[in-house]
């Protein structure tokens, strides 16, 4: 027995060349990446337990159109190969390091042997663009490996043989059926799922008399619009023809019909035949020749001797012999020979008299079966190059190249064998052996982390556990895949190229589309360090970079005209809040995003530390952080308040009206510039909107917003018939703000003296007035805005690294003056890192704020201050801030430490402090 038939015996593939190629292009195919990190290799390997010592991999198919889920294989199991829990028996043997497959074995993972799916295998590939084609002659595995089925646009043609039984085939657009795709040696060749392969189409049996003589693109007795290679445009149904064909000719000896053509399809070399008919006077097919038999080409001859020039399938076919039984063609299968073939002996065990370390090596794991060398045989290209294999793997040795015998220099696959040294001519030979290094060669096993299926349990053989790095953090997870690779110690890591992962955000399911994930480093499992180069067995994994999407619901609200809902999507890097866009409601002012749905519904979500937090009122902040994170797939809604509420409070208080006395209030006019008839009548429809005014008060939910804003619509409307809207108060120029008048607004004259100083700013209305909003509570970032111009407002420059809390980015109102606060310590978040810039400030909170840009200075007696002071944390800042005059307090002795600050108030705290400053 030859090594080229103990090869084939031991594949069990005589037809073709399946030597151990490797051709896994996540690692086979390898490059340097230089990448910038630590070259040091911290990971050690325990003898007992080294990296390569487990390589039960597994093979597994995706659909390039949906290359984020295993695609479905033509028996209906999952296309994965070599998984021991394979629920079917076929999938169940697991691939070891070097074990070969071929493109073949995997025919039952076609994912598009449907044919109504106008899909079309054609042909596997390690990437999903379909560049890196995995070759049918073989493949050396070196780890789990992906391989992605590409398609292309196919029709549907069907072979109607009667009206109960049909045969189906698909055809790529725009190309004619070939003899391939007919007898059952194409990917869109008819599948036989009882045979699991595929078959040829079976030609129908013909009536007594008759034969068959091919299909007609019509179904119709007088049809003879044969079918005979047009390019297939459209789904096309195929009927099949018979005609009549007696030997009681007319004649002795001629055919009773001449409308039949009869060919011969004869093979050279074993001079078996095969008779078929056509239409006379039309073409026969060469879709109908069976290619088995065509060697090289078909030519055209005698009964006894083909032509010597290939035949055109184009040209009609002739009733040229009218005897019965006679051929009118005779088509032989021909072997054409070529003056430029070399044999050429692939010697994959190398040989011992090498130049480069030819090591005995077994690089196709079959010791087993009592083989230890692997030689095979193969015929060069007509054009006299020779086929080049790719790179074959065995456990402890690296590839070097393919050589001839005592040649340093790598065998020149681009050139023809004739041109090379050491080729044979006299036998038209060339031994090409292996180059093993299995010198100072260490493993390296990587560690895909492919994400998991559709957030299924991950498939992959290995590894079988989550392993973790050396202070027991998960950097693996188990069944995610996992490769190998030997290469000489002290050399750069040969970082894994092709390496692809895809995957489904919430948002990419609902639009049919898919992400990509990119490996931004290769890091030591034990080590969690980036690995750059290996001097010693190294085991690394993957980082990736991947994304999520969350649905968000604007309930009520819109982003551009129309658009309710949206989703937002983000890399691992980048926050929630980078990718969140607020919506805008007309009447409403947006608060925060909450979470839409079970478990933790109506939970705040903080885009920016990506965490949900619960409502606590005994935290300062209100809220309490949860352990869950913001997840892909979650929905957010949007939480309102209604502007209706706080414009009815300001118009409300345009005009500084007391309420309490009429007469008082009639006598503004003069002040604010009205005439008096128009003023009182406004005076008296304003009293007699108090009730209405007073009853809002109790009101919450939809029923005070629907009251506010009818309210504020007779405000406005009354106001309006003043026919003069004053935008100062006439008796004292240096107020800009409608809202606050002399004698009615308490601290009149410290909210002018800070609005002079630049401390304080108004808003800027609609109407184009400028109100103050005196009684509108205080929060924590506007508070920062008035501390840093309090301050003078000095040079800072924002920083990002100045920002230590998890709630406040570039886009949170007063982002800089919050920064400098914090920096400088006048400001201070909460334990659970956020700094809340919603929540409201407490007179007790603004005085220690203010301390504190004073430089907290020592105070005495400071447990004296006021009756509640001396019990809470800032009694130094209140006594001090009584001391220098800032705070008086109430009536009664207390300090109301509690309370909210408004913002009439702080105007009188800050002007107040603003002078003790300047001392």
């Amino acid at each position: 027995m030859s090594l080229e038939e103990r090869f084939q015996n031991m594949t069990g593939n005589t037809k073709v060349w399946r030597a151990p190629l490797a051709g896994l292009a996540s690692v086979a195919m390898i490059a340097t990446m230089g990448v910038a990190a630590s070259t040091a290799n911290a990971d050690t390997v325990n003898a007992s337990n080294p990296v390569d010592q487990t390589d039960k991999f597994s093979v597994g198919v995706y659909a390039a159109d949906a290359p984020y889920k295993l695609a479905t294989d033509a028996t209906g199991w999952r296309a994965l190969y070599g998984n021991p829990d394979s629920h079917s028996a076929a999938h169940r043997d697991f691939y070891k390091y070097g074990d070969t497959f071929t493109t073949d074995d995997l025919r039952i993972a076609n994912p598009y042997t449907a044919k109504d799916d106008h899909k079309v295998l054609t042909g596997y590939s390690y990437d999903l663009d379909g560049k890196n084609v995995a070759s049918n002659e073989g493949v050396a595995v070196k780890g789990d490996t992906k391989l992605y089925a590409q398609s292309t646009k196919a029709y549907t043609v069907t072979f109607q043989k009667n009206f109960k039984s049909a045969e189906q085939i698909e055809v790529a657009a725009g190309q004619p059926i070939t003899a391939a795709d007919y007898f059952g040696k194409s990917y869109g060749s008819y599948w036989d799922s009882s045979l699991v392969n595929y078959r040829g189409i079976t030609e129908p049996a013909a009536p007594a008399g008759y034969v068959f003589v091919g299909w007609t693109l019509s179904d119709n007795a007088d049809s003879e619009d044969l079918y005979t290679g047009q390019a297939i445009e459209k789904d096309t149904t195929l009927y099949p023809k018979f005609e009549k064909f007696t030997d009681a000719g007319t004649a002795p000896g001629t055919a009773a019909n001449q409308n039949v053509a009869q060919v011969e399809l004869r093979n050279a070399q074993d001079g078996l035949f095969d008779t078929k008919y056509t239409l006379a006077d039309q073409p026969f097919p060469e879709f109908r020749a069976n290619p088995d038999n065509k060697g090289t080409e078909w030519q055209a001859g005698t009964d006894t001797t083909p032509s010597g020039k290939a035949y055109d399938f184009t040209q009609p076919v002739e009733n040229a012999i009218r005897d019965y039984g006679a051929n009118d063609l005779n088509l032989w299968g021909v072997t054409t020979a070529s003056d430029k073939a070399w044999t050429i002996i692939y010697h994959f065990n190398g040989t011992e008299n090498s130049a480069k370390n030819h090591a005995n090596v077994n690089p196709t794991n079959d010791n087993e079966k009592g083989f230890t060398s692997s030689d095979v045989k193969k015929v060069t290209t007509s054009d006299g190059i020779a086929a080049k294999p790719g790179d074959p793997a065995v456990k402890g040795a690296e590839f070097t190249a393919w050589y001839q015998s005592n040649n340093n220099t790598p065998f020149d696959f681009s050139k023809s064998v004739a041109s090379q040294a050491d080729a044979q001519a006299g036998s038209r030979t060339v031994d090409l052996y292996a180059g093993w290094d299995t010198e100072n060669i260490v493993p390296v096993a990587y560690y895909y982390n492919y994400q998991t299926n559709a957030g299924t349990t991950s498939f992959w053989n290995l590894s079988s556990t989550d392993l973790n790095d050396g202070k027991g953090q998960k950097v693996v997870d188990s069944h995610s895949g996992k490769a190998l690779n030997y290469q000489t110690a002290g050399t750069s890591i040969q970082v894994p190229t092709g390496v692809e992962d895809y995957f489904q955000t919430a948002a990419d399911k609902d639009h049919d589309k898919y992400t990509s994930r990119t490996v931004t480093s290769w890091n030591g499992v034990l080590s969690n360090a980036v690995v750059s180069s290996v001097t010693a067995s190294v085991s690394v994994y993957a980082n990736w970079e991947g994304g999520q999407s969350v649905l968000l619901d604007a309930d009520g609200g819109h982003w551009g005209s129309v658009n309710h809902t949206q989703y937002a999507s983000k890399s691992d890097s980048q926050k929630w809040a980078d990718v969140v866009t607020t919506p805008t409601r007309d009447g409403y002012t947006f608060l925060y995003w909450e979470k839409a749905q079970a478990p933790l519904k109506g939970a705040y979500a903080n885009l920016t530390d990506g965490y949900y937090y619960t409502f606590d009122p005994s935290s300062k902040t209100g809220l309490k952080k949860t352990k869950n994170v913001i997840s892909d797939g979650d929905r957010l809604r949007a939480i309102w308040a209604s502007t209706d509420n706080q414009t009815v409070y300001a118009l409300h208080d345009k005009y500084g009206l007391t309420g309490l006395n009429k007469q008082d209030d009639y006598a503004l006019a003069d002040k604010l510039g009205f005439s008096e008839g128009p003023w009182k009548t406004y005076v008296d429809t304003w009293y007699g909107l108090q009730d209405e005014f007073v009853a809002l008060n109790a009101l919450d939910g939809q029923a005070k917003i629907d009251a506010a804003k009818a309210l504020a619509a007779k405000y406005e409307a009354a106001q309006a018939e003043l026919g003069k809207s004053p935008s100062v108060d006439p008796t004292d120029p240096a107020n800009p703000f409608t809202d606050v008048l002399k004698g009615h607004t308490p601290h009149y004259s410290d909210i002018i003296a800070g609005y002079q100083a630049g401390v304080i700013k108004g808003w800027d209305e609609p109407n184009g007035t400028v109100t103050f909003r005196p009684r509108i509570e205080v929060v924590r970032q506007d508070f920062a805005a008035f501390l840093y111009r309090l301050a003078g407002s000095p040079e800072y420059t924002v920083s990002a690294a100045d920002n230590k809390f998890t709630d406040v980015t570039p886009d949170t109102p007063h982002y800089k003056e919050i920064l400098w606060a914090a920096k400088n310590g006048y400001i201070k978040g909460y334990a659970d890192g956020t700094f809340a810039g919603m929540a409201t400030i407490q007179r007790q909170d603004a005085m220690e704020m203010i301390y504190r840009v004073a430089g907290s200075p020592k105070v005495a007696d400071a447990d004296k201050a006021f009756t509640d002071s001396a019990a809470t944390p800032f009694a130094d800042s209140i006594a001090w801030a009584k001391a220098q005059g800032i705070t008086t307090g109430y009536e009664d002795g207390s300090f109301g430490v509690g309370r909210t600050i408004i913002r009439q108030d702080l105007a009188a705290f800050l002007n107040r402090a603003a002078a003790v400053l300047k001392k």
